[in-house]
């Protein structure tokens, strides 16, 4: 968006990382020759560069590990790149093999196994095998988004299938993608929505017109910005020179060249006076008055003085500042708690930050305090305990006490996942544990993140999966070598013990003996969800169980995962809930279809009998047969925890029944859900808890406060976090930098840098 634009190109990004490779400075790096790379440019990790006008690619050693032959070369996108031989393009994978000849006059990236191409001026789409699985014969084609893609035949816009089937006519003069269920499309210079079906739910008759945020749409009429509902109803007058996309009931607006906010009654909370706005994150949004930023609350107030050259999102209680050329941090009173001394400064995770002097980086704590020097080529942010840091091209591993835990030894790193990094050595891959031991040895052509115990990864150019043994469990016995790929054109994820896989454009499941226990014959298929998962046969939606046996018919237009027994369904543009066994509890009995989506605007998944729905921009609740059972009158709702709900009216936050009975005024500036009779509610910047009768149990006047986990919770005073109990006494002292939720007794604390583990009296088990 425009000011977010604006904002960023007001500094200075550290978008390049210096080197002092010899080997990689001989290069043009992508078109340009520098001593610089693009951090954009470690993709696969692989380099792509320029030598006497042909492409190949070098590692992080800057060794020539794929020749330049080519005439050009993208960057690796699911193990392939395109490149270009003779004015023809092709793929290749990260070994350097051909996988897909160089015939075609424009390949992109690989989407779901399938990727665009043209020919003859033609466009269609291959596999990744490279056949042409859609005859290139359309004048465009895009990316497939909800199993349908975008394509023109002759001057008219409309979809195809997986197939190549022609679903939704082309007649349209633009068409975007679907995002839930809905697509925008335009006729005659006007803009309106579309269903899967084709049909048309929003008319063309706006000049502009943006996707659905919250039951509401940004459109654009005689020059003037308003918001539609998913019917097409102009309920926000369009009277605004711009207009954001809502996020928690608030959006940007501008009028007269001055930015503010609005409610999704297109109620003003936040005068127009600000010459650019940021979103609210914590209760508070980034403003820009004159050339300076500060910050304002949801009531419109300048809580912090507009006075800085740059201002970012608040994390951890702290926001990165800009003053001059200088970065520092603020607090959320406005206090500059870290002095603005910085070339750049990034945001706090685990109670550290990477910062950058000169050319060189490091970390801080939340105190300022430089917890490891700045004497790294380039430093990323911190997950589960480790930072990943590079110096002299080679990358190691440093611990929140700034300590190494390897050599800088590996030329490319990835975060860990269950306990495991993938880390390279020369040209091969392997995996480390957090101790840096390479528990897993560096000879896989790639490897990818562990999942559920198993990875997966490339040798030879074929795929397969490792146990955290690093022992295969799909290989072909009398060869010794990975088959997966040799059976299967593609192979995902495991999950509750299968992988989903494809084979000759049809799709199954593989259990972890790489045996295809669920037949490819699918053109679409889903993760399993209580036990059942979703397919597509012939553009019908159904589902299958583990078994694989089809126990609800593939006839459905659009379908949903299931949860608590019942699964959301499309069938002829109109929507509504199927049980396990396939019958509609919700349909319309004289005409034997359903209703739900003709009496409300939108319906939610179903929760412990209830689900929310939308009607005329208003939100209220259906049960299991449909009935509208609680109003829809409130202005947000959420799910119901202990037999109460959240609601949102005239600004403020409240609480009902199952009943739909307001037992807890609407009187809070925000309110989260009950758990364990207690509700962490928020007064102007102020944190408290209230108990099921709405009485304030504990005072709001915390910073920030958490939901309760074993009788204890997590609250934040003075820049420092400690626990409560249910009673509201503050049991353990707010002195921690970090502190997690308890769990079997025991909770997760940093201070001063130290890594430790805390009982429920504070006191010390452990410490790192």
């Amino acid at each position: 968006m425009f000011y977010l634009l604006k904002k960023i190109f007001n500094i200075k990004l550290p978008n390049f990382i210096k080197t002092n490779s010899t080997n990689i400075n001989k290069y043009d790096i992508g078109n340009e020759k520098s001593k610089e790379l693009d951090s954009d440019n470690f993709n696969n990790h692989l380099i792509r560069i320029n030598k006497n006008n042909k492409y190949g690619y070098i590692n992080t050693k800057g060794e020539e590990v794929i020749e330049c032959k080519f005439d050009w070369a993208d960057h690796f996108n699911e193990g392939l790149a395109v490149v270009k031989q003779n004015d023809k393009y092709g793929c290749i994978n990260t070994i350097g093999e051909q996988i897909v000849e160089c015939k075609f006059d424009e390949i992109d990236g690989f989407k779901y196994g399938l990727a665009r191409v043209k020919k003859n001026n033609k466009y269609g789409y291959i596999n990744t095998r490279g056949a042409e699985v859609i005859e290139c014969k359309f004048d465009w084609a895009d990316h497939f988004n909800e199993g349908l893609a975008v394509v023109k035949k002759g001057e008219k816009y409309g979809y195809i299938n997986t197939r190549g089937a022609e679903v939704i006519e082309c007649k349209f003069d633009w068409a975007g993608d679907f995002k839930d269920g809905l697509a925008r499309v335009e006729k005659d210079n006007k803009w309106g929505y579309i269903n899967i079906r084709g049909e048309q739910v929003v008319e063309c008759k706006f000049d502009e017109i943006d996707e659905f945020n919250e039951g509401l749409a940004a459109v654009k009429k005689n020059n003037k910005y308003g918001y539609i509902n998913t019917r097409g109803a102009e309920v926000i007058e369009c009277k605004f020179d711009w207009a954001g996309d809502f996020k928690d009931g608030l959006a940007r607006v501008e009028k007269d060249n001055k930015w503010g906010y609005i409610n999704i009654r297109g109620e003003q909370v936040v005068e127009y006076k600000f010459g650019e706005v940021d979103g609210f994150q914590d209760g508070l949004a980034a403003v820009k008055k004159g050339n300076k930023w500060g910050y304002i609350n949801t009531k419109g107030e300048e809580v912090i003085e507009c006075k800085f050259d740059w201002a970012g999102d608040f994390k951890d209680g702290l926001a990165a500042v800009k003053k001059g050329n200088k970065w520092g941090y603020i607090n959320t009173k406005g206090e500059e708690v870290i002095e603005c001394k910085f070339d750049w400064a990034g945001d706090f995770k685990d109670g550290l930050a990477a910062v950058k002097k000169g050319n060189k980086w490091g970390y801080i704590n939340t105190k300022g305090s430089q917890v490891t020097e700045c004497k790294f080529d380039w430093a990323g942010d911190f997950k589960d305990g480790l930072g990943s840091v590079r110096k002299n091209n080679k990358y190691s591993y440093i611990n929140t006490r700034g300590e190494q835990i390897t050599e800088f030894e590996f030329d490319e790193v990835d975060g860990f996942k269950d306990g495991l990094a993938a880390v390279k050595k020369g040209n091969k891959w392997g995996y480390i544990n957090t101790k840096g031991e390479e528990v897993i040895e560096c000879k896989f052509d790639w490897a990818g993140d562990f999942k559920d115990g198993l990875a997966r990864v490339s040798d030879k150019g074929k795929y397969g999966y490792i146990n955290t043994n690093g022992n295969f469990i799909v290989y072909d016995e009398n060869k010794n070598d990975i088959e997966v790929s040799g059976k299967f054109d593609w192979a995902y994820s495991f999950k509750d013990g299968l992988a989903r896989v494809e084979k000759n454009n049809k799709y199954g499941y593989i259990n972890t003996k790489g045996e295809e226990v669920i037949e490819c014959k699918f053109d679409e298929i889903g993760d399993f969800k209580d036990g059942l998962a979703r397919v597509s046969d012939k553009g019908k939606y159904g589902y299958i169980n583990t078994k694989g046996e089809e126990i609800i018919e593939c006839k459905f237009d659009e379908i949903g995962d299931f949860k608590d027994g019942l699964a959301r369904v499309s069938d002829k543009g109109k929507y509504g809930y199927i049980n396990t066994n396939g019958n509609f509890i919700v349909y319309d009995e004289n005409k034997n279809d359903i209703e739900v989506s003709g009496k409300f605007d939108w319906a939610y998944s179903f929760k412990d009998g209830l689900a929310r729905v939308e009607k005329n921009n208003k939100y209220g609740y259906i049960n299991t047969k449909g009935e509208e059972v609680i109003e829809c009158k409130f202005d947000l709702t959420d799910d119901f925890s202990e037999e109460l709900a959240v609601i949102k009216k005239n600004n403020k936050y409240g609480y009902i029944n199952t009943k739909g009975e307001e037992v807890i005024e609407c009187k809070f500036d925000w309110a989260g859900g009950f758990k364990d009779g207690l509700a962490a509610v928020k007064k102007g910047n102020k944190w408290g808890y209230i108990n099921t009768k709405g009485s304030q149990v504990t005072e709001c006047k915390f910073d920030w406060a958490d939901d309760f986990s074993e009788e204890l919770a997590v609250i934040k005073k003075n820049n420092k976090y400690g626990y409560i109990n249910t009673k509201g006494e503050e049991v353990i002292e707010c002195k921690f930098d970090w502190a997690g939720d308890f769990k079997d007794g025991l909770a997760k604390a940093i201070q001063d840098n130290i890594e430790m583990i805390i009982n429920k009296k504070g006191n010390l088990i452990i410490y790192n």
